[in-house]
């Protein structure tokens, strides 16, 4: 292919859609996919495009390629570098954000889609009988989808009780709306009018894979932020005669025109479209988060890390998220001082002063992100411990008592240092810590699908760790 220098430098267009990432078996000019409703994560489109300058193929600037609304037959926003990301808008990106951190899982996005409408079903409609084998439910409305027994009792039952909240199943769109989209998954969008095809348009030769020889292929990413709206998004293609100009040379938007195969209708006119629904993670219940002691729903498990001496000892402790019973891969453990805040802080400790009731005058949680250690000095930043003739910082707490690794790919570490000696805590400006304002702490378990797992992390009365609901 000629590259020329002004890779502006085009006459025609003669191929051009713009499809997902992996389309399987669906030949057609319009995909249906998923996207988790998080910020984080992104779903991969693939645009080709195959520009013509006189008889020889030439590449074109991708700086050129726009992605179009359907709905609004406007440009989607674009966001590439610099602050932050829109807050409440889709919009696309030439680039992947958090680049080996965050997935894309089409499969598991919608297994957890399937899962609210299951639930749903079984809350608002009790009597529907669901067929067991082996432990497993069989899913009412997805044939070949199963749910572990316990686990899918314990959200329905969560939900039943908790009807209001970040993550509420009754905060989601109605059960008919929800059918529908499932049912939309299956359908194809059809061809619109039918028009005559240029018979001279250039031949366009395919690969055993059926991408066109000689395309320009371009993946972009598009993602949807916790506070943009439900509705899906169909998008399409364009590409623009120079950049900043609002005039397109093509664009895939043409509704009323046939486009089986992303040759047009041989004017430069095509029509290919991707509908992207966004999903939201519902709150699992309080049985899906943490490894907790036997017979307990709240209380976490915990195990001594075997350092103790005169003035303290510690103990370790795992958050985790499990769906279908089964751990989720984590990225990271955050504090978070507002339950619908976008962008968790990093960070956060806890405090507690209880008194001799469990052996113990004071304890204080750090905590530690999956497969991470840089969490502890975070924590420790800024506070000291004073008492027993002795004056510590929090790191140095930390680096006494806690010598080892305690998360894991699916889990986060919680290490409380627990003192049997009178001890205040205060922050580098000797400012004494008033520890009713750190004895308890709400956590996002992000995962590496990019959602915030909402918990709420307490030390109580005797020194225990407990978690309860966010809200």
């Amino acid at each position: 292919m000629n590259q020329p220098s002004d890779l502006r430098d085009f006459d025609k267009i003669v191929y051009f859609r713009i499809r997902k990432e992996n389309p399987d078996q669906d030949t057609t000019q319009h995909h249906t996919t998923v996207v988790f409703k998080n910020h984080f994560q992104m779903c991969p489109i693939i645009i080709e495009v195959l520009a013509y300058k006189g008889d020889q193929p030439v590449e074109i600037d991708p700086s050129l390629i726009s992605i179009i609304d359907m709905g609004t037959r406007e440009d989607l926003l674009v966001y590439d570098e610099g602050g932050l990301w829109p807050l409440d808008k889709w919009h696309w990106s030439r680039k992947r954000r958090y680049e080996g951190t965050i997935l894309y899982d089409e499969s598991f996005i919608h297994r957890v889609d399937k899962l609210v409408l299951d639930a749903r079903l079984a809350i608002e409609h009790p009597a529907l009988p669901m067929t067991v084998r082996g432990g497993r439910y069989e899913s009412l409305t997805s044939p070949g989808t199963t749910w572990e027994k316990q686990w899918f009792d314990g959200l329905v039952d969560y939900h039943r009780t908790h009807k209001t909240g970040h993550g509420s199943l009754s905060s989601f769109e109605t059960t008919d709306e929800q059918r529908k989209r499932l049912n939309a998954w299956a359908r194809r969008a059809g061809a619109a009018d039918d028009m005559s095809r240029d018979e001279a348009l250039h031949t366009i030769v395919k690969d055993e894979d059926t991408q066109v020889v000689g395309a320009q292929v371009f993946r972009f990413y598009v993602s949807c932020p916790g506070r943009a709206p439900d509705d899906p998004i169909t998008i399409a293609a364009g590409v623009r005669t120079s950049v900043g100009d609002t005039v397109y040379k093509s664009t895939t938007a043409n509704k009323d025109i046939e486009d089986e195969d992303g040759q047009g209708d041989g004017s430069g006119r095509f029509y290919s479209t991707v509908t992207i629904n966004a999903v939201t993670m519902p709150h699992l219940g309080l049985a899906s988060y943490g490894v907790k002691m036997t017979g307990s729903v709240s209380t976490l498990h915990y195990s001594h890390t075997g350092i103790t001496d005169d003035t303290a000892r510690s103990f370790w402790h795992h958050l985790n998220v499990s769906f279908d019973a089964i751990p989720i891969p984590l990225w990271k453990l955050c504090a978070v001082d507002d339950p619908y805040a976008d962008f968790p802080p990093a960070g956060g400790g806890l405090l507690r002063h209880t008194g001799k009731d469990n052996g113990a005058e004071w304890s204080t949680v750090m905590t530690q992100s999956p497969d991470s250690g840089t969490d502890w000095e975070r924590d420790a930043a800024g506070m000291e411990a004073v008492g027993g003739g002795e004056s510590l910082s929090m790191l140095e707490l930390r680096q006494r008592y806690i010598k080892n690794d305690y998360s894991g790919p699916t889990a986060a570490g919680l290490v409380m240092i627990m003192g049997g000696k009178h001890c205040q805590f205060r922050t580098e400006n000797h400012v004494t810590l008033d520890d009713s304002r750190y004895r308890s702490r709400l956590f996002a378990l992000l995962d590496v699908h990019g959602n915030s797992n909402l918990i709420r992390v307490s030390i109580d009365t005797m020194n225990f760790i407990d978690i309860h609901d966010p809200w």
